[in-house]
């Protein structure tokens, strides 16, 4: 398996260091000095997309949140830890609103930084099961809808109505017409659950933000 991939970005090469010595451990590092060679690194490379990203906010060329919001794609999504010496309350809920998902302030205490990066590899995670899964809904949901069509299109009615579907134990065999109806439906439960899912994800983070 795989390590997460982290990317760090900051100014002073002695906090790079640090932060890497406290996160090695989980990941694969990368450093970048400035939030320009960061955003070059990802225009050379868009396939690429970090599992997590380490920002300090105040940088000579751009400040971090700058930084974030020019990252973040539709196609790259990744969490971000936000660094600051002195985080005001403006600066917060921009960080809020660009989807930062930590902010913690200086100095960073070891424990705390590896305990909120687990976390955020966690949940970034769990964000990319579900976006594969949005896929595979979409993708289930469009062959269905094709098969539903060619069956009405191909039996005969009266085949699509007799009991041929095995159910569950304890329940009657379903016709055709019934098991597709039933397979709709849980697609649509399933989709509802999944985006219900997602906006408690994004309300917990951006209480833990705030």
């Amino acid at each position: 398996m795989s390590k997460n991939s982290i990317c760090i970005v900051d100014d002073s090469k002695d906090l790079l260091y640090a932060y890497t010595q406290t996160l090695k451990k989980i990941g694969d590092i990368m450093t970048f000095d400035s939030p320009v060679s960061f955003l070059k690194y990802l225009e050379n490379h868009p396939d690429y997309t970090p599992d997590l990203v380490l920002t300090d906010l105040s940088m000579p060329e751009m400040d971090g949140l700058e930084m974030v919001t020019k990252a973040q794609t539709e196609e790259r999504f990744f969490p971000s830890i936000l660094i600051s010496g002195h985080l005001t309350k403006d600066k917060a809920i921009e960080a809020t609103r660009i989807g930062v998902w930590r902010m913690l302030e200086k100095p960073v205490v070891p424990k705390e930084l590896i305990d909120t990066a687990k976390e955020l590899l966690q949940e970034h995670e769990i964000h990319k099961i579900r976006t594969e899964l949005r896929k595979t809904m979409v993708q289930t949901s469009e062959m269905f809808t094709a098969f539903r069509i060619l069956c009405m299109n191909e039996l005969d009615l009266d085949v699509t109505k007799r009991k041929v579907i095995q159910a569950s134990p304890g329940e009657e065999n379903m016709t055709l017409d019934e098991a597709l109806t039933k397979l709709e439906l849980r697609l649509k439960n399933l989709a509802k659950s999944e985006a219900e899912l997602g906006r408690g994800m994004k309300n917990n983070q951006r209480s833990r933000a705030a």
